[in-house]
């Protein structure tokens, strides 16, 4: 990706995160870094900020937490309720862990999975439907396994009313009110290397957000990852 086009994108990112009292604190080098899927062409320009913001997360933890999750918290009090609280335990939590979360591997985007992930999105959002199984019943990995029959580990988030890529990654992140946290540990898992991202209108909740992981490929099947990427530009 050429230098002009990372600044570009930066400009957009520092005006929303100005608009909402944010700062960011990581490098146009760091940004360039985390931005795997910038020239995935079978992703959107949001669901491309999706994988973006879920390994900003992943290179830097504590970095993400002070550059995004404050901004995050203020936007959604001041349109849901009940409000979460400087003390909510899941923000203490994931500010917990966070913080620990340092240099783990960058994932790249996966044409496969974002074909899964895909069709779920568009999938859930006809039906008005929430949930990991097909409105026809297709269990959420025999799903996955349909467009990615190599797949070796896998994992599944699915967000709902999340209007931007920022919001989406935030809410899995905070986990609220989900006791197990499996959205994020899904997203901070040092094992995870893949990603497919789908993101469709939902007819309850207005938007919703499907997110497929895997583990590594073998290095047979590395070229099928990439196949749809364009090679770096530079000036």
């Amino acid at each position: 990706m050429n230098t002009k086009r990372i600044f570009l994108i930066l400009l957009v990112f520092q005006s929303y995160w100005a608009a909402i009292g944010a700062q960011n604190l990581f490098t146009t080098a760091e940004m360039a870094k985390a931005n795997t899927a910038a020239n995935a062409t079978y992703l959107s320009d949001d669901e491309k900020q999706v994988v973006l913001y879920m390994n900003l997360a992943r290179l830097d933890g504590e970095r993400f937490f002070k550059s995004f999750i404050p901004g995050y918290i203020l936007e959604n009090n001041a349109v849901y309720t009940p409000k979460i609280s400087s003390n909510n335990k899941y923000l203490t939590s994931l500010k917990t862990d966070l913080y620990k979360v340092k240099n783990l591997q960058m994932m790249v985007p996966h044409k496969p999975l974002s074909l899964a992930a895909q069709y779920h999105a568009k999938d859930m959002g006809r039906k008005g439907s929430t949930g990991h199984d097909s409105s026809d019943g297709t269990a959420c990995f025999k799903r996955i396994e349909r467009f990615f029959p190599k797949m070796g580990c896998a994992a599944e988030n699915c967000s709902y009313g999340e209007m931007s890529p920022l919001s989406v990654v935030c809410q899995l992140l905070l986990d609220d009110c989900v006791p197990s946290l499996g959205h994020r540990i899904n997203i901070l898992n040092p094992s995870m290397a893949m990603v497919g991202v789908g993101i469709a209108p939902h007819k309850t909740y207005k938007s919703n957000c499907v997110t497929d992981f895997s583990c590594d490929a073998p290095e047979a099947d590395r070229n099928e990852i990439n196949s749809d990427l364009h090679p770096n530009q530079s000036d």
